[in-house]
């Protein structure tokens, strides 16, 4: 797919359903260039959660000039969770483990009419990483792999409705 992988950002990158929760799929991804997505080849599946805190609140506030109520809402969430990184490709793949670290805000995003609430991702972590990557056609044994991952925190934008 590329020459080199200087330059280039791994991103999950992902856009609200009508519920506000955010598909996501992985991109690789160099400045001025269209992202190119991997989620074929590269795909995270969590399980669900050890631990998760969680807290929403909604506020109604009333305009007694106009008679119109608007809501603010607000919101956050963290949890840990096992995750499973798996990457596959023809000339082979990696199987990862490890427990990630994830916290989420729940936020108005976009300007009318194009607004939305959703979840959007913070920063996460992903710790006690163990796996193995090899070529399936070799003989030679799997490659041991282990470490930690750090990701920033998501980035939502919202296109404009046609």
């Amino acid at each position: 797919m590329i020459e080199s992988i200087t330059g280039y950002a791994l991103q999950l990158i992902g856009s609200p359903d009508e519920e506000g929760y955010v598909d996501n799929k992985f991109y690789l991804v160099k400045r001025g260039e269209t992202p190119i997505d991997i989620s074929e080849y590269f795909f995270a599946n969590s399980e669900d959660a050890e631990a998760e805190n969680y807290s929403y609140r909604s506020v109604a506030v009333s305009n007694p000039n106009t008679e119109t109520q608007t809501f603010t809402e607000t919101g956050r969430a963290n949890g840990k969770e096992l995750i499973a990184l798996t990457y596959s490709s023809v000339n082979g793949g990696m199987e990862l483990e490890g427990v990630v670290n994830w916290a989420e805000t729940y936020r108005v995003v976009g300007t009318d009419p194009n607004q939305v609430s959703l979840w959007a991702p913070g920063a996460a972590t992903v710790t006690s990483i163990v796996g193995s990557a090899g070529d399936p056609s070799s003989e030679e044994s799997d490659t041991l792999i282990e470490g930690r991952i750090s990701i920033t925190a998501g980035v939502v934008t919202i296109a404009p409705s046609e």
